[in-house]
C-alpha cells in the first residue's frame, strides 16, 4: 500500500509540473493576421508569456507549404527569448506589385529547452511540447490598397444547378476570409481555411431543403481580425 501511494503522488506530482509548466509556456503573436505592401517591412512582436527561456524559429511559407523566397522574407528566423519577454519579427517582401493579393503563412516555432542534467526523478520525467503557431500574412500591391476597404460588398451569391451548394463568387483581387455563414437562421458548414480567392469562389453545401429565397449572412474577417457581417440575396 505504501508503495502504492508514493507511486501516486509522484505521479500527480509530475502531473502538476507539467500542468505548470503548460501554463507558463507558450508564445503569444501580436496579431492574427499582417498586411504586407511590395517592398516594404511589417512588424509583428512575439512575445514569451514563460518563466523560462525558450529558442524561437520562425519562417515563411506558401499555400502549398513551399518556400517563397524573396515573396516574402523573415527577420530574424532565430532567436532566445528570455522568460517574460518579447522581440519584433520582420515581415518583409521583396516582391514586384502586380495587380492581384497573395498569400502567404508565418510560422513561429517554440524550441523548449533540454532537460537539465542531474534532474530530480520528477523534473526528469516532465515533457516539453513545442508549439506552432500559423498565421496569414496577405501581401497587397501598393495598386489596389485603396480598394479593400468593404470590397465584400463586391460578393455575389448564386445557387448551384442542382440546388445543393451556395456559390460565394469572388470578383476582387482580395482574398476574403468566412468566419460564418448562415441561411435562414441556419448555419452552414464553411471549410476550415473559409478562404475565399481572387477573382474565385468557394462552394458552400446547404442540402436539398434549405430556404433559397432567404438573405445569406456571412460573417468575414476584416484585415484587423474582427468579424464584419454582409448580407447577399441568392442570384
Amino acid at each position: 500500500m505504501c508503495c502504492k501511494l508514493k507511486s501516486l503522488l509522484i505521479f500527480f506530482s509530475v502531473f502538476l509540473l507539467l500542468f505548470a509548466e503548460q501554463a507558463h509556456a507558450g508564445f503569444t503573436l501580436g496579431g492574427t493576421r499582417l498586411i504586407v505592401t511590395p517592398q516594404d517591412t511589417q512588424m509583428i512582436k512575439v512575445t514569451n508569456h514563460g518563466d523560462t527561456a525558450y529558442a524561437m524559429q520562425a519562417w515563411a511559407e506558401t499555400q502549398s507549404g513551399d518556400n517563397p523566397g524573396h515573396a516574402l522574407v523573415i527577420s530574424p528566423s532565430f532567436a532566445k527569448l528570455a522568460g517574460d519577454s518579447s522581440l519584433n519579427l520582420k515581415v518583409m517582401s521583396l516582391s514586384g506589385g502586380g495587380d492581384m493579393e497573395q498569400l502567404y503563412y508565418l510560422n513561429v516555432q517554440e524550441i523548449p529547452p533540454k532537460a537539465k542534467k542531474g534532474a530530480n526523478a520528477i523534473e526528469a520525467n516532465q515533457v516539453a511540447f513545442a508549439i506552432r503557431t500559423k498565421i496569414k500574412v496577405f501581401v497587397r500591391p501598393d495598386s489596389i490598397a485603396e480598394e479593400r476597404r468593404h470590397a465584400e460588398k463586391a460578393v455575389t451569391v448564386s445557387l448551384s444547378e442542382d440546388g445543393k451548394q451556395l456559390h460565394i463568387n469572388n470578383p476582387t483581387p482580395f482574398y476574403f476570409t468566412i468566419d460564418t455563414a448562415s441561411l435562414g437562421g441556419n448555419m452552414l458548414p464553411v471549410s476550415k481555411t473559409g478562404l475565399v480567392p481572387p477573382m474565385a469562389k468557394e462552394a458552400i453545401d446547404i442540402g436539398a431543403n434549405a430556404l433559397v429565397n432567404e438573405e445569406v449572412e456571412i460573417n468575414f474577417i476584416d484585415d484587423y481580425g474582427a468579424n464584419r457581417l454582409y448580407r447577399y440575396s441568392i442570384q
